[in-house]
């Protein structure tokens, strides 16, 4: 009876310990939604431009940043996800990169986005990509919030994803297919690479 009392006792003493000290340890910290707005962006000088694809050089870090405009490929401006794709050169010159960072805007009423950074891609019907893309910021008006996540793509993978009949995104939730016009702006920064 004693040993029953004595298994009891330490286990009623472990479950308390775990839940006044113990439940921080066990989980990974939310991403943080900040109220303040976004700062405004940065002017560079554009030194090359190719359809919806372009070069920006920023003498102060002397590198020159190749990116795609942002592309609405779900939903509406407050309510869907925005991509862009893009990497860096040092120097004026651009050099082949080893990757492309794909970057994310989702917008929704709640942190759905933020929760929830599963990335998978499809190229005509072949799973590329599969993981969690990276959580960057988020701001809130408490009406929207609008996330910023990245996700390195390797750039053979790139490549085959702008050349590919249909290409297949769930980012969170959220499942949509690219549009002609979203694979066109992938084509743009290859040729702006190539060029």
């Amino acid at each position: 009876m004693i040993d029953s009392i004595m298994k009891t006792f330490l286990l009623l003493s472990s479950i308390t310990f775990m839940l006044f000290f113990g439940i921080d340890c066990l989980s990974q910290d939310r991403p943080v939604v900040s109220t303040n707005p976004p700062p405004p962006a940065t002017n560079f000088l554009i030194t090359k431009e190719i359809g919806r694809a372009r070069v920006t050089y920023s003498k102060s870090k002397d590198e020159s940043i190749a990116s795609t405009k942002n592309s609405l490929v779900y939903g509406k401006s407050l309510d869907g996800v925005v991509i862009s794709a893009q990497f860096l050169s040092k120097g004026k010159k651009l050099s082949k990169p080893e990757n492309i960072i794909l970057r994310i805007y989702p917008a929704a009423k709640d942190r759905t986005y933020i929760d929830d950074r599963t990335i998978k891609i499809y190229t005509d019907k072949k799973e590329v990509i599969n993981g969690t893309s990276n959580f960057i910021y988020a701001n809130s008006d408490g009406r929207v919030t609008i996330a910023a996540l990245e996700q390195n793509i390797p750039y053979k993978t790139f490549t085959k994803m702008s050349k590919a009949k249909i290409v297949k995104m769930q980012i969170g939730p959220t499942i949509f297919e690219l549009t002609d016009s979203n694979l066109e702006a992938f084509q743009d920064l290859l040729k702006i690479i190539e060029d």
